[in-house]
């Protein structure tokens, strides 16, 4: 007869208790921030802010650029910046995700629905300078 263990076929799908079990106390501050920003505006309202992606992308730039000057902590929040940074690009990524949704990912021909044409050539220099500076190389297209 068959076996009385079941089965799951998971293997190939990501191992989300990594992350939150990897990452436990970064995802509990970002929570802070993100409750910080509920209580200061609405309730995932920020899912609806008119250019999200090149305004939370400019805010986490912000953010960087206070940590980098030597301010771990955001004056108004009183949360650290790095919080705030890691939130801004989890919006930023949860607003891309969504507006490619059933979209290619391979983009840059400005035929998919990835919207790359809203961050200008100036924007894209400013994304540079900071991945030089805070991971030592300069390799995004």
């Amino acid at each position: 007869m068959g076996s009385d263990k079941g089965v799951k076929y998971d293997t190939e799908k990501p191992r989300m208790d990594l992350v939150l079990r990897g990452f436990s106390h970064a995802i509990e501050d970002v929570a802070d921030v993100g409750t910080y920003g509920a209580h200061k505006y609405t309730d995932d309202g920020w899912q609806s802010v008119d250019n999200g992606i090149e305004r939370y992308l400019s805010a986490m730039i912000r953010h960087y650029l206070k940590y980098r000057q030597g301010e771990m902590y955001d004056t108004e929040s009183e949360l650290p910046h790095l919080s705030h940074m890691a939130w801004n690009a989890l919006a930023v990524l949860e607003l891309w995700e969504t507006s490619t949704k059933n979209t290619s990912h391979e983009c840059g021909c400005g035929e998919c629905n990835c919207h790359s044409e809203e961050i200008d050539p100036i924007d894209r220099d400013d994304i540079r300078s900071i991945m030089c500076s805070f991971y030592g190389y300069d390799d995004i297209e």
